[in-house]
């Protein structure tokens, strides 16, 4: 029996709050959505996916292409004073009392009408993340220019290159119209300390972020602070909590293992199958006369066989520090990687949302014993027309 229980608000393009369904995944009262899933991301674009009767008279605001919906949560066993530690934007004025916030947001981008096997009408309605905003702009400016070739705090690049591509500062596209995306702001919560250099002119927004994502490291999403504004936010190191036992924040550690009964269908294993331990960087210059760093890891000598080089053009720039750091982000990206799916399960100690959330470095005990730290990249949400929820979090390795 589902104890979760859902909201989906329904906002059209202004803004305004124009239809309500909950439920707990079982259909067929008033009001009640009959089905939902949802994929919550960092650095990528998360979708969702929503069943309803199809004899609804709320159909038509789901039919509107770039209506935004809200996946609003509760759980009832987690308490509510976690609540109130959660962003201004994931909260409205009757969380504390309800229990309700905002777990996952974005546009309505597709919809069909059909019928099950069994003959009943059914309508599924179908949308991303509000990240989408991102991977759908290039970095508009020839190279060399200003707006595409930039040094600073990868916060800070980033944050400029949403403005001057999304946000205020778009302009005009060369037909001219608007490259502005309405109520698109920028706000870097906090960053990291390494300053990036690069020239990414008419490559895509959101591939240049996840790259200096990947080299500061940090995280970022676009999130709605009020109707119809859109936040872009950038958080250094990573966009949720460290919760691995001993963390010197003090957070409650979270460890994830068979032997706590909180995971299922899990597995787990090492990955070098692509891995790069050694990284060529060419500079500028030519032939002869070109500069080269080369970078590598400790696993380059684990055994005479371990050896594994690329390279990598960096003609932008001729300064060493910054050629290493291209060099390291590479072997950073591509390492050998320990793995592990699983599923979630809701236990007293261990519930989704209170306890790990999108961003959250936990731990994560196998079978064997091994204790690895691992990030929530990525969190999957369903509820079936069974009420069933289930909690999948996709996990990547991460050093600390």
């Amino acid at each position: 029996m589902a104890i979760q229980t859902y909201q989906v608000r329904v906002r059209d393009i202004a803004g305004n709050l124009v239809a309500l369904f909950s439920g707990a995944g079982r259909g067929g009262a008033v009001g009640e959505l009959t089905s939902l899933s949802y994929r919550r991301r960092l650095r990528s674009v998360g979708q969702f996916t929503l069943y309803v009767d199809g004899n609804d008279d709320r159909i038509p605001y789901l039919k509107t292409i770039n209506g935004q919906i809200e996946v609003w949560r509760r759980d009832p066993l987690a308490g509510t004073a976690w609540l109130g530690t959660l962003p201004a934007w994931q909260r409205d004025s009757f969380t504390a009392t309800t229990g309700w916030y905002k777990d996952f947001e974005g546009f309505i981008r597709a919809w069909q009408r059909g019928f099950t096997a069994e003959g009943r009408r059914v309508f599924v309605c179908q949308g991303r993340q509000y990240n989408d905003l991102l991977a759908g702009e290039t970095v508009n400016y020839p190279k060399g220019s200003p707006q595409a070739a930039k040094t600073g705090l990868p916060g800070v690049v980033a944050a400029e290159y949403v403005h001057e591509n999304i946000g205020a500062g778009a302009g005009l596209d060369a037909l001219g119209n608007s490259r502005v995306r309405l109520g698109v702001t920028e706000v870097v919560e906090s960053d990291t300390v390494t300053a990036w250099s690069g020239d990414r002119g008419n490559l895509n927004l959101l591939d240049v972020l996840g790259e200096l994502a990947e080299y500061a490291p940090g995280d970022f999403m676009v999130v709605s602070s009020a109707p119809a504004t859109f936040e872009f936010r950038w958080r250094g190191t990573r966009w949720g909590l460290d919760r691995t036992p001993g963390n010197l924040a003090g957070n409650v550690p979270c460890v994830l293992s068979v032997y706590n009964n909180n995971v299922t269908d899990v597995a787990f294993g090492f990955n070098a199958l692509d891995e790069a331990n050694v990284c060529y960087v060419g500079g500028q210059g030519q032939q002869t006369d070109r500069t080269y760093t080369t970078r590598a890891t400790a696993a380059a000598t684990a055994t005479n066989w371990s050896r594994r080089a690329v390279f990598r053009d960096a003609r932008d720039t001729n300064v060493a520090a910054t050629l290493a750091a291209r060099g390291d982000a590479v072997l950073e990206a591509d390492r050998a990687r320990y793995s592990a799916t699983l599923r979630t399960l809701q236990t007293p100690a261990t519930r989704y949302g209170r306890d790990w959330d999108l961003g959250d470095l936990v731990r994560f005990t196998d079978e064997d014993g091994a204790s690895t730290a691992l990030k929530v990249v990525g969190v999957w949400v369903s509820i079936n027309a069974e009420g069933v929820e289930n909690l999948t979090p996709e996990l990547q390795e991460e050093e600390v």
